[in-house]
């Protein structure tokens, strides 16, 4: 022991300099902290050409919902997958349907003693149904095939959306709304936090004190590439950001005309800052779905007016190539009103009846109803006693873009 106070003062001020330097030349992440080093920002405002939006889906499908015993009220989201749509209705029936791809009704799963369902998701094998009850703290799991009740998952803790990586790891993200209240400390009021299937808590990101709930906005999971077990989540700082089970990378990120490189933050060792700046981008766009396969990226984004495609080849090594078409092209309405995406192949739009032909085998070409009533009904507003859902087959990049490459 060092009995000198002047000497015991220089090894505490040796060891705290050292401890300091060694943190300042760590460039590496730690848990809970996003990677952002190779971050790409995308511009809005250099177009390269405009295209029909006919051009986008390789083939569409109109399903005509057959009815069920409650009413699908308000529907908040739908997903297609093997063939089949689930629907979820919040508000009305406060019940999860699954229809066959003509419409035919297969099965349902009621919110539990009054709850309502906050979520679901699919595993990548598409053999579980999760479906997520935030009031009662639950994951409860079913057969996707027949719908019968396989077990309840306890998950402490409020949160709006859930995914799953793979077959195994649950991903729950939440707004900035959120009740912290009775929950663990070692959340640390992480926004997105994740989970096996036990319910046991693994890690977490974006906690409360860097990001702040009242500049948050929402969050939520756009896509989950089940092959690769990569969930991009969507923020309003119109940044993309890839979770697989051992990391968070932010992705992609639109410029909207910004001029600061994200990237600056991280080689100054500035990765709070860069978080913080993500969070505070405009808010000005909506984000039309994303979609990764092996072979290609390809997402969509709303502003001012335009819906812009970004679509990238991963075979080929090629940059992005950005494309757009108006809104209610073809007869679509805005694409707000676009609910899911299958995982990497089709877009699920609810449609109003009142835009269909008689025979429903096509949509109008020219729609009388104006976008503003479009997007109010799409938004619930209106009665949807006989819902119809248009499936926008995207097997492949626009045609167009394609004989371009």
């Amino acid at each position: 022991m060092l009995q000198n106070p002047f000497l015991r003062g220089l090894l505490v001020m040796a060891i705290f300099t050292y401890g300091l330097s060694s943190c300042s030349s760590d460039n590496s992440f730690k848990d809970g902290q996003i990677i952002i080093r190779n971050i790409q920002q995308l511009p809005i405002d250099t177009v390269a050409q405009s295209i029909p939006f006919t051009q986008v889906a390789d083939s569409i499908s109109y399903v005509k919902l057959a009815p069920t015993q409650l009413p699908v009220g308000k529907i908040e989201k739908i997903k297609y997958a093997d063939n089949k749509l689930l629907v979820l209705d919040t508000r009305v029936s406060r019940a999860l349907f699954v229809f066959s791809d003509s419409g035919n009704f297969l099965y349902k799963i009621d919110g539990e003693k009054g709850q309502s369902i906050t979520d679901f998701c699919i595993d990548s094998s598409h053999t579980n149904l999760y479906v997520y009850y935030a009031n009662k703290h639950q994951i409860s799991a079913y057969s996707f095939k027949s719908g019968e009740l396989i077990n309840t998952i306890r998950i402490q803790g409020f949160f709006h959306n859930v995914d799953i990586l793979g077959d195994d790891v649950f991903v729950l993200s939440r707004d900035g709304i959120t009740k912290f209240e009775n929950e663990p400390k070692k959340y640390n009021q992480n926004r997105i936090c994740m989970f096996d299937k036990s319910g046991t808590y693994l890690k977490g990101y974006m906690n409360s004190p860097i990001f702040p709930y009242i500049n948050y906005g929402k969050m939520y999971t756009v896509a989950n590439n089940a092959g690769t077990a990569i969930s991009i989540v969507r923020l309003y700082s119109d940044t993309i950001y890839a979770i697989t089970k051992n990391s968070m990378e932010a992705k992609f990120n639109l410029s909207l005309s910004r001029k600061t490189d994200l990237r600056e933050f991280y080689h100054s060792q500035k990765a709070q800052e860069a978080n913080q700046f993500l969070q505070s981008g405009n808010f000005s766009g909506i984000w039309g779905p994303f979609f990764q396969t092996s072979q290609n990226i390809v997402f969509y984004y709303t502003y001012q007016s335009r819906v812009y495609l970004y679509w990238k080849s991963l075979t080929r090594g090629s940059q992005f190539t950005i494309s757009y078409f108006t809104n209610n092209i073809d007869g679509i309405p805005d694409m707000g009103s676009i609910k899911q995406i299958n995982q990497y192949e089709a877009i699920a739009v609810l449609l109003p009846l009142d835009i269909l032909n008689a025979n429903r085998a096509t949509i109008m070409a020219k729609s009388p109803t104006p976008n503003h009533k479009l997007a109010s009904l799409a938004e619930g507003l209106s009665d949807y006693s006989n819902p119809v859902i248009a499936i926008y087959h995207l097997k492949s990049a626009p045609k167009q873009i394609l004989a371009n490459k």
